[in-house]
């Protein structure tokens, strides 16, 4: 939530929903056609009631890829008020190609989020050791 100089109340929501707005949004998944517009309308109604607006997406048209390179839908989003767009004409989200690696692991949940974790843990000592090692400074004391 921000507030304008004019104490305009602006909302900018900013998530994965894992819903999409329209059927082009989702490709490559077989899904139940009727569950999955209910999904749409009760999704786009919540938006309508909100009174926030869905960014326009430039760059990638999805923001989801599955594993086997064919599903792909766009459920990350930001949802933002109307007055958002007096304060800043023309906003827009930008989807940036993926910087990082993906992890890909198998198994059940408690595998998945114990294999994650351990990758985690690597990436992060890496990380440690290759960024915060050249940033050593004494702190003075006051």
């Amino acid at each position: 939530m921000v507030k304008s100089n004019n104490n305009e109340v602006m909302w900018c929501l900013a998530r994965d929903f894992n819903l999409v707005r329209k059927v082009e949004e989702r490709r490559g998944e077989t899904n139940n056609e009727h569950t999955a517009s209910t999904k749409m309308n009760v999704f786009n109604q919540f938006i309508d009631n909100m009174e926030v607006e869905d960014l326009p997406m430039l760059g990638r048209k999805n923001t989801r890829y599955r594993s086997n390179r064919h599903a792909k839908n766009r459920i990350d989003r930001f949802l933002v008020s109307r007055e958002w767009f007096s304060v800043w004409p023309g906003c827009a989200q930008y989807v940036l190609k993926r910087l990082g690696k993906v992890f890909m692991c198998n198994g059940g949940q408690h595998t998945l989020l114990k294999e994650k974790l351990k990758i985690l843990k690597y990436e992060l000592k890496k990380w440690n050791k290759e960024i915060l090692e050249t940033w050593k400074t004494p702190v003075k004391s006051w």
